[in-house]
């Protein structure tokens, strides 16, 4: 169930997920697939409704899993620290998004390379923290980098090059 899809307040919604979530952990265990798939959905209504503590939990705890079952390195492990930092960012403790998103990178650039889609989303994200700390020149450089890579990979006009290229002057604008 999605937070579109719901049809009654988001607390109510959170409640069944909840409920739906203890049943499927009791049922499963906390590492199955499906879990983990409940875990996230109830974390990211959660952020919805600003309950940001409640999501940050949630989250770190599929990254628990990830990180047993995967390791450090692997695209399930990264994909759930980086909903974590998205977590951060959004609740504006900006410090630790910074934290996670330089982390998220390092690791990115290394295990799927400098073009991949996720590489350059990380940088982008890591770049908006920047610019949301007060710290335009970072910003505008991760940006312009993250620019030139999609130029080069997708194209000017795809959606997420214009992107980009609108995050680069925006973060320009304040230098």
């Amino acid at each position: 169930m999605t937070v579109e899809a719901s049809a009654g307040p988001v607390s109510q919604l959170i409640d069944t997920l909840s409920l739906g979530l203890a049943e499927a952990i009791k049922q499963l265990g906390t590492g199955h697939p499906d879990v983990i798939s409940s875990r996230n959905e109830l974390a990211r209504v959660c952020r919805y409704a600003r309950r940001f503590d409640e999501a940050l939990r949630l989250y770190a705890q599929t990254l628990a899993v990830q990180h047993r079952r995967h390791g450090p390195d692997h695209p399930a492990t990264l994909r759930a620290r980086s909903r974590l930092g998205n977590t951060y960012y959004a609740a504006g403790r900006y410090p630790q998004a910074m934290r996670w998103f330089r982390d998220i990178l390092v690791k990115r650039e290394r295990v799927l390379g400098p073009d991949h889609p996720d590489t350059l989303r990380s940088k982008s994200s890591l770049a908006n923290t920047y610019l949301a700390m007060g710290r335009p020149l970072l910003a505008a450089r991760l940006h312009r980098e993250t620019l030139e890579t999609r130029t080069r990979v997708l194209g000017p006009d795809h959606v997420r090059t214009q992107s980009s290229r609108q995050r680069l002057d925006a973060a320009s604008g304040l230098i």
